[in-house]
C-alpha cells in the first residue's frame, strides 16, 4: 500500500524516487522500472567489494542529492 502511494506521489505531485539495487532482482518487471535506478543494474552494491563499493556509493549519493537540487 506504501508503495503505491509513493509511485502516485512520484506521478502527482513530483516526489522524487532513487531506486538503489543492492542485489540482483526482477526490477524491470517491478514498478519501479519507469524509474532510472540510480546505480548500475548490472552491478548491484551486493556484487561490489571494498573499493569498488565505496566508489558506487559515492555516485549513488551525488546523483541523489543532484535530483533533489534539480527539484
Amino acid at each position: 500500500m506504501l508503495f503505491r502511494s509513493l509511485l502516485k506521489a512520484a506521478e502527482n505531485d513530483g516526489v522524487i524516487i532513487c531506486p538503489v539495487l543492492l542485489e540482483k532482482c526482477l526490477y524491470d518487471y517491478s514498478s519501479l522500472k519507469d524509474y532510472q535506478a540510480v546505480n548500475d543494474l548490472a552491478k548491484p552494491l551486493g556484487s561490489l567489494t571494498g573499493a569498488k563499493r565505496s566508489e558506487a556509493l559515492d555516485q549513488i549519493a551525488r546523483k541523489i542529492l543532484d535530483a533533489l537540487h534539480r527539484k
